[in-house]
């Protein structure tokens, strides 16, 4: 019985003789060092360069300070995109007049204390309509100002299109009544009238540049395609076409991103996700307003239907700045943002939850370029044997074990 264990465990270590390699917690692919830590709270700006290389989500962001003794200090931060911040207040009012003459009809609003108002969305009965407003105030409704002069409302709805602009939009007025003219020579049919003084906190903006725009157009469908290609793999917020205004337009449009390209047999292949759809109006300002979509190359689609193609000039670009609040609770030689690893899940810091606690006012700290950080190879598994000790040690340990078994043996 003792022959079978002692050889059960010399197959143990024949068995065992390979041992795996120690996998590395992080395996972050770039750094960049940062500099001027000199109080508890500082932000920085993120590079546009860094987006290509970072998750989509920007979860693997992390901030690691090197103390003297060689240790890591791992940087609480808070990730915050300077994005438009706005707020509207709707104004109680009241109808107090309606009246019809040669030029339309004339609807007229009474405003308690004199608030502020910058801003007036229509709602109408009628689904079909091209109309003129003007809108004027007054303190005493004898004295009239003007506010909008021949503003035009405009609304399209039938099998294909969906499209109202109701919205009156004007610099801050404060007078305690409003009155509304609709050039109209039929009820025109307000069902409802909001008062609303809108207030715009605008966020942080940075202007990308633009390698290449290209303008074709598909007349089988009828489309004129714009074509985006941008210097950096960027996060954008809005994306504004130069168009010709000779005449009036509305026409529907899709913005894609590209997502993947492969290169087949035929040539290459490429994969757009749709990121907006909405409208393009003279009537509107054509500011395209995207949820942070992230990419290089953007393709516009405006459907033209039996309508001549516009003439787009030009583009204009933008994203909101990522800011980065971090907070520097222990000393260190030597701090550097890093990135790439695309295993890491965004970490959860204490400080999120405590926004207000965050001072307005830090430095900013610098950045410094993007550097490359080696992946070192995983060691291939070695066998145990590999190393003639660990092979004479075995052979004495049997020879040892062998040598007792036959004494054993003997005296029995």
């Amino acid at each position: 019985m003792k022959t079978k264990v002692s050889l059960l465990l010399i197959s143990w270590f024949v068995s065992f003789g390979h041992y795996p390699g120690h996998a590395q917690s992080h395996n972050f692919g770039y750094k960049r060092k940062l500099e001027g830590i000199s109080n508890t709270w500082h932000k920085f700006v993120l590079e546009d360069n860094l987006f290509i290389n970072s998750t989509p989500d920007l979860g693997d962001l992390r901030v690691f300070g090197i103390n003297k003794n060689n240790d890591t200090l791992e940087v609480p931060y808070m990730l915050k995109i300077l994005s438009d911040k706005t707020s509207k207040n709707e104004i109680s009012f009241k109808l107090i007049n309606q009246t019809v003459n040669a030029g339309g009809k004339y609807y007229t609003f009474e405003v308690p204390g004199l608030e502020e108002i910058n801003q007036i969305t229509l709602d109408f009965e009628q689904e079909n309509f091209d109309w003129k407003v003007t809108l004027e105030g007054s303190q005493n409704l004898n004295d009239w100002y003007g506010i909008l002069q021949d503003y035009r409302i405009l609304s399209i709805k039938n099998a294909v299109t969906d499209y109202t602009f109701t919205k009156l939009t004007f610099p801050v007025a404060k007078f305690k009544y409003f009155r509304l003219l609709i050039k109209e020579e039929k009820k025109p049919g307000l069902l409802k009238t909001t008062l609303v003084k809108k207030e715009t906190e605008p966020g942080e903006y940075r202007s990308y540049t633009i390698k290449s725009l290209n303008k074709s157009e598909n007349e089988t469908y009828k489309q004129t395609i714009v074509d985006i290609r941008l210097a950096h793999y960027v996060p954008v917020s809005m994306i504004k076409l130069n168009i010709d205004k000779n005449f009036d337009f509305y026409r529907p449009l899709k913005v894609l991103c590209l997502v993947d390209s492969i290169k087949g047999p035929d040539g290459w292949n490429y994969s757009y996700q749709n990121v907006y759809q909405g409208v393009l109006s003279s009537l509107e300002n054509n500011k395209i307003v995207l949820n942070h979509a992230k990419g290089a190359i953007f393709r516009i689609v405006i459907d033209n239907q039996n309508n001549t193609p516009l003439t787009v000039n030009s583009a204009e670009v933008q994203g909101n700045l990522y800011e980065l609040t971090c907070r520097f609770l222990e000393p260190a030689a030597t701090y550097y943002l890093f990135y790439g690893d695309k295993s890491l899940a965004a970490p959860d810091y204490d400080i999120s939850y405590f926004p207000d606690k965050i001072p307005a006012d830090m430095s900013t700290l610098k950045v410094g370029r993007e550097e490359l950080i080696p992946q070192n190879p995983k060691p291939a598994s070695q066998p145990l044997f590999a190393n003639k000790m660990w092979l004479w040690g075995l052979m004495l340990f049997i020879i040892g074990l062998l040598g007792w078994f036959s004494i054993k043996m003997i005296k029995n």
